[in-house]
C-alpha cells in the first residue's frame, strides 16, 4: 500500500522541479526580447538612481543649448549618469578639503579652491557669483518697504548692499594667491567669454526659422537649470549619506551651477563632433574613395 504514495510523491517531486525550469526560459526569452533602449537603461541605473531625476529637464536643456527639439531619453539618461558622477566625485573632493580646513560645512571656498587651477572655468564661476549677487540686490530693492525708502530719503543714509558671494571668494583667494594671478580674475570678469559668445551665436542661428510655438517652448528650456530644483538636486545626489559633511546652501548652489556647465560641455562637444564628421562626409576626396577606405578615415 506504500508504493503507490512513494510513486505519487516522486511525480510531484517531478512537477515541481519542471514547473521552476520554467522560470529561467521565461527569463531569458524576456532579455532576448528586451529593445536596445532598454539595455542602455538597465546599464544606466546600476551607476545611478533607478528613478530618472532630471532625464526631461535635461532634454530641455540640450535643446536650448543647440541639440534637436526632441532629442533621445537614451541620450539625456546618459549625460544624467555622466553629472551625477561629477557631481559626486566633486562633492567628496570638496569634503577632503572641508576637513583640511576644519569646518563645520561644505562651502563656496572648497570649490574654490578645488577649481583653483582652471582659471578659465574659475573666471567663468566668479562672473556666475557677481551675477547672483547682483540679482540678490536687485530683488532687496525691488522689495523695500515704503517705511524704509521714505526713512532713507529723510536721513539721506542709504544702507549697503554687501556682495556676500564675491566678498567670501575674495578674501579667500587672497589668502592662497601667492602670485596674484587669481585675485586678478576679479578684474577681468568684464572681458569676453568665447565659450559664452560661441553658445550665444549658437542659440541666435538656431532661433531664427523657429515658429512661434517651437520658439516659446524653446526661451521655456532656456530658462530651466538645476538651482530651481535644488532640494530635488541636493537629493539626487544623496549628500546626507554620501558625506558626513553637510554642504551649505551656497556650495548648494555652486554644485547646481557646474552640473548646469557639464551638461553644456557634454553638448558642445558632441555639436563638435557632428561638425567634424558632417565636414569629412561632405569632402569630395572622401567621396572618390572606396566604402572600406571610406569607413576607416570616417
Amino acid at each position: 500500500m506504500t508504493k503507490p504514495k512513494a510513486k505519487s510523491k516522486k511525480n510531484e517531486k517531478s512537477k515541481e522541479q519542471s514547473g521552476g525550469s520554467n522560470i529561467p526560459e521565461a527569463k531569458a526569452l524576456g532579455s532576448n526580447a528586451a529593445s536596445p533602449a532598454s539595455s542602455i537603461q538597465s546599464t544606466s541605473s546600476k551607476a545611478t538612481p533607478a528613478k530618472a531625476w532630471f532625464t526631461t529637464d535635461i532634454q530641455h536643456m540640450m535643446f536650448a543649448m543647440g541639440d534637436c527639439r526632441r532629442p533621445l531619453i537614451e541620450s539625456a539618461m546618459l549625460i544624467e549618469d555622466i553629472v551625477h558622477q561629477q557631481m559626486t566625485s566633486l562633492l567628496l573632493k570638496a569634503a577632503e578639503v572641508t576637513s583640511m580646513r576644519a569646518a563645520r560645512f561644505i562651502s563656496l571656498e572648497d570649490f574654490l579652491f578645488l577649481m583653483r587651477k582652471e582659471r578659465d572655468k574659475l573666471k567663468r564661476l566668479l562672473r556666475f557669483i557677481s551675477m547672483k549677487d547682483l540679482k540678490n540686490k536687485l530683488n532687496k530693492a525691488t522689495n523695500m518697504d515704503e517705511d524704509d525708502v521714505y526713512s532713507e530719503s529723510v536721513t539721506g543714509e542709504t544702507k549697503p548692499m554687501v556682495s556676500k558671494r564675491r566678498k567670501i571668494s575674495y578674501e579667500f583667494l587672497n589668502t592662497i594667491d601667492q602670485t596674484g594671478e587669481l585675485v586678478a580674475l576679479f578684474d577681468e570678469e568684464d572681458q569676453l567669454d568665447e565659450i559664452k559668445q560661441d553658445r550665444l551665436e549658437r542659440a541666435e542661428k538656431q532661433s531664427r526659422n523657429m515658429d512661434t510655438t517651437t520658439y516659446q517652448e524653446y526661451t521655456e528650456s532656456r530658462q530651466i537649470n538645476f538651482h530651481k530644483k535644488a532640494s530635488r538636486f541636493k537629493d539626487w545626489l544623496d549628500c546626507s549619506h554620501l558625506v558626513d559633511i553637510k554642504p551649505n546652501p551656497l556650495a548648494i548652489e555652486v554644485l547646481c551651477y557646474l552640473a548646469y556647465e557639464t551638461v553644456a560641455q557634454v553638448v558642445d562637444l558632441s555639436l563638435l563632433v557632428k561638425r567634424d564628421m558632417e565636414g569629412l562626409i561632405s569632402d569630395p576626396f572622401i567621396q572618390a574613395m572606396p566604402p572600406r577606405d571610406r569607413k576607416s578615415v570616417v
